[in-house]
């Protein structure tokens, strides 16, 4: 997995699967340090990312740390409110989206019967 962030030191998912392997070997420090790259590399892309489900793993592996640290981040950190991750924007691209995709399957439903020629006003032509 290293080896994959030498040839790729940017790459977000390299970064985020070896947090995982860290937090399952119990190399807490590591796979906090490599989400919280994971999470500076997508503030620094162009759009800036989310990163939503990043940022809720790093809250869940500082939640699961045993020992002081773990202690210290639970009783000093605020909890967030739970908010929406999808914005209006977001929604409303995504309901632009199904629509497109309804009329397009639509439109390829419509088929003309076999052996039916268009006439010159179907085709388009004066």
């Amino acid at each position: 997995m290293r080896g994959s962030l030498r040839s790729a030191p940017i790459n977000i998912l390299a970064r985020y699967f070896l947090s995982q392997c860290c937090a399952a070997n119990g190399s807490w420090r590591e796979a906090e340090r490599q989400l919280q790259i994971a999470l500076n590399i997508g503030d620094h892309r162009a759009p800036p990312l989310r990163l939503v489900r990043l940022r809720r793993e790093l809250e869940a592996l500082r939640d699961r740390q045993p020992g002081w640290r773990g202690l210290l981040w639970r009783l000093l950190t605020p909890r967030p409110k739970p908010a929406d991750d999808i914005t209006t924007e977001d929604s409303e691209r995504r309901a632009l989206n199904r629509a497109i995709n309804r009329l397009a399957a639509q439109r390829l439903h419509v088929r003309q019967p076999r052996g039916h020629l268009p006439s010159r006003s179907e085709a388009g032509k004066p």
